[in-house]
């Protein structure tokens, strides 16, 4: 297929501009005429006549394109860029704001017009044609180089900006389980911070051990630890990048660093997180497919490391290394000895990675002084099939949102595989079509999971895998079986696809909701919460603290013992797994009224129907089998944080039907 000319490319160009810009306008139209702005301002009627304009304009402008007018685009283009050259260093601030305007006109005042994802996406779209045009006039290279470059300037400073609102010494949660994790990164500190010995953490051992980092400083204040989980959770994708972009010998700082941001931001789409990325550097860094002992010790010791993080992650660094095996190493013959011969590294990989991982799983639940029955939870939960497609809880549904995203790599590698007979042996070709497969297939059934299926997060280590089939057929470092290597070129339209997926993905995120009261507000209910945990102390209660348990943590509620038992993320986790002799044990408690005092997050009062309602299920599951628990023994005596923290006392006759 012959490459795209400047003409083709403004011609497809003007078609998407004039596309997106239409459906922005016709986003914000319905919005501000929804709400009834347009109907008392003045400079909403005239921006909105002004927007239509301009996007027939574009759309009459994409027509001329594509009725022979490109040369003159062309020169327009050309002209402007000449002119904007003579700015020469005054181009530095102008590029600047550009690369700053996204985020900072989101975050304004003004962001609530660009709430809806197409008008998002429209002005995103503007501003990547300003700065690409501003970095032709000042660099001189070509446009489509630059407008990728422009497109990723201003994407990456959103990514950063999205978490810049989280870093803050705000006392209370900034959403559900925000401060949990720095409780749970606590524990490995318990005796300085509790003086109590505690269970060692129940999930996510490697999250918590690496979140607890600011804890080697003691006293150190709640906005450290969100800043130093900040800094992992918009750091790690993009170093992980850089360790792939060296690992394929990548020539050129441009290059590299083009690569590495893209990289980046590919990585969030699910997101990986940082806890489980470390596995992916870690292969990138010491699996060699040629090297089958080193390979053989670092799928073990990186295996064990998963072992101790998430359970769906046990298999992969083998995985990693077998697809890097498949893609690297010939087979020697075509007889069944010659193909057993060559599956045997890879299949004592896999199995020495998968005996290494559960054994760390298994040490880590036996030692911990935890229940064991807590750690299978996964096993028991709750099956959302209809998580898969279109729900009140992800728009897009799992299936059709992995599939868009990974559309542009899955058609790359079918016209990768045009003629492969000649180019690679069956077994090779089978192993990894299988390998991507299962992982597919296993996110899926882990993205159903009752308390998921809100994201792609759990089909991580399929996108990973998939990143790496492609981009080592890319860049030429698949060999074929002369031990040739065998590189794949990529049409512009898809590889301009599988650019702009992951810049599309950061754009329509707009992260995580960081809810707070006002200053006074906050000191009053942080005021009551101490009064009322004061009185029960001294009147020889206990208090449990369900949730915004941190607050015992940074000595914002002082002078409390710690009860370690039915931390909120614990308890919704046994809830929907049906941990039947948990919440056996939990509802005597709860009927023998052990604790004087109860702080909780508000419970559900009532039931969702899961065709309308977001995450329903969690609600009715909790609503049915935790709410009545509580609620029969204790009763609610005060609301705080803008109502969203109840706290219980017991009732004066108990109406528990516990059986002994």
């Amino acid at each position: 297929m012959k490459p795209l000319s400047d003409r083709q490319l403004l011609r497809w160009s003007l078609v998407v501009i004039a596309a997106v810009n239409l459906l922005g306008v016709r986003a914000f139209s319905a919005r501000i005429v929804e709400e009834g702005w347009v109907l008392v301002a003045v400079s909403l009627q005239i921006a909105q006549v002004a927007a239509w304009v301009w996007a027939a304009g574009l759309v009459f402008l994409a027509g001329y394109g594509w009725a022979g007018g490109t040369e003159r685009i062309l020169g327009w283009l050309k002209v402007t860029a000449g002119r904007l050259s003579r700015l020469g260093w005054l181009l530095l601030p102008l590029m600047a704001l550009l690369l700053l305007a996204f985020p900072a006109v989101l975050m304004s005042g003004l962001g609530v017009f660009l709430e809806m994802d197409w008008t998002r996406h429209a002005f995103f779209l503007w501003l990547v044609i300003a700065l690409t045009l501003c970095l032709v006039a000042y660099r001189k290279r070509p446009w489509p180089q630059m407008a990728l470059l422009a497109a990723l300037g201003i994407a990456i400073p959103y990514h950063l900006a999205t978490f810049i609102p989280h870093v803050n010494n705000y006392p209370f949660s900034l959403w559900w389980s925000e401060t949990t994790r720095y409780y749970l990164a606590s524990t490995f500190f318990d005796q300085r911070i509790y003086g109590q010995d505690l269970p060692v953490v129940f999930r996510d051992f490697t999250r918590y051990l690496i979140q607890a980092a600011p804890f080697m400083v003691p006293d150190s204040p709640l906005w450290v630890h969100r800043l130093w989980q900040a800094a992992l959770r918009f750091l790690m994708p993009y170093l992980t990048g850089y360790l792939l972009a060296r690992r394929l010998e990548l020539k050129g700082a441009g290059l590299v660093g083009i690569f590495t941001a893209w990289a980046g931001l590919y990585f969030f789409q699910g997101p990986v997180f940082y806890n489980l990325i470390v596995v992916v550097m870690l292969v990138f860094l010491f699996v060699d497919a040629k090297k089958f002992w080193r390979t053989l010790l670092a799928v073990v010791l990186v295996s064990a490391y998963a072992g101790l993080s998430r359970i769906n992650w046990v298999p992969m660094a083998g995985l990693m290394a077998a697809i890097y095996y498949f893609l690297a190493v010939p087979v020697s013959g075509r007889r069944a000895g010659a193909v057993v011969r060559y599956l045997l590294p890879p299949a004592v990989w896999v199995t020495a990675g998968l005996a290494a991982g559960f054994a760390a799983q298994q040490l880590w639940a036996i030692t911990s002084g935890n229940p064991p029955e807590i750690y299978f939870s996964s096993f028991t939960s709750y099956l959302l099939w209809k998580r898969l497609f279109p729900n009140p809880s992800y728009a897009l549904g799992i299936l059709p949102a992995i599939l868009l995203v990974s559309a542009p790599m899955w058609l790359y590698l079918l016209r990768a595989l045009q003629g492969w007979r000649t180019r690679w042996h069956p077994i090779r070709v089978l192993a990894v079509a299988a390998i991507l497969a299962m992982m597919f297939a296993g996110g899926l059934l882990v993205s159903i999971k009752i308390g998921g299926g809100t994201n792609l997060h759990n089909l991580d280590g399929f996108l990973v895998l998939l990143l790496i089939v492609v981009v080592e057929l890319y860049f030429g470092r698949v060999m074929d079986e002369h031990a040739q290597p065998v590189s794949t070129p990529m049409p512009v339209w898809l590889r301009t696809a599988a650019l702009a997926m992951p810049i599309v993905f950061i754009i329509t995120f707009t992260g995580l909701a960081a809810g707070q009261t006002s200053p006074a507000a906050t000191t009053a209910d942080l005021a009551r919460l101490q009064k009322y945990a004061d009185q029960a102390v001294a009147e020889g209660g206990e208090v449990l603290f369900i949730s915004q348990r941190h607050l015992l943590t940074f000595g914002l509620i002082e002078d409390v013992p710690l009860v370690h038992d039915h931390e909120k993320l614990i308890l919704q986790e046994m809830v929907m797994s049906r941990n039947q002799a948990y919440l056996d044990s939990f509802a005597r408690e709860m009927a023998s009224q052990r604790y004087a005092l109860i702080f909780t997050d508000r419970l559900p009062s009532d039931w969702k129907n899961p065709e309308k309602s977001p995450l329903a299920m969690e609600n009715n599951v909790v609503w049915r089998h935790l709410t009545p628990l509580i609620n029969c023994a204790y009763q609610v005596e005060d609301l705080m944080i803008n109502q969203s923290l109840e706290v219980y006392i017991p009732r004066d006759e108990p109406v528990c039907d516990i059986e002994e």
